[in-house]
């Protein structure tokens, strides 16, 4: 027996998950973020990577549970996140990498 919700079936919105769930896998992608610093913070970082437009935006996500750091939600903007982490919001992941030092020309 299908249960309607809302003008749809149970079936429909079976449907839907799995295509939402398949987009996520399908469009996550991969940046490397280079910093010059052992660690900086996560807000910070993620507008380095240019993953918000401010750190308003930034910390909204973060408190809303959105951002994970090395596969666990994190809800903290100031914590620190080191060379190697691995940070995920809305399926972009980003990966934090040292920036290699500048030679300076003689």
């Amino acid at each position: 027996m299908l249960v309607a919700t809302r003008g749809r079936t149970e079936r429909d919105e079976q449907a839907n998950r799995k295509r939402r769930c398949s987009l996520v896998v399908f469009m996550a992608t991969e940046r490397n973020v280079a910093i010059r610093t052992e660690s900086i913070e996560l807000a910070a970082l993620l507008k380095w990577a240019q993953v918000v437009h401010s750190g308003g935006e930034a910390k909204q996500l973060i408190q809303d549970g959105r951002v994970w750091v090395n596969g666990e939600v994190e809800r903290r903007r100031g914590r620190k996140v080191v060379l190697g982490d691995h940070v995920e919001i809305d399926g972009v992941i980003v990966i934090v990498t040292k920036a290699d030092a500048q030679r300076s020309e003689p």
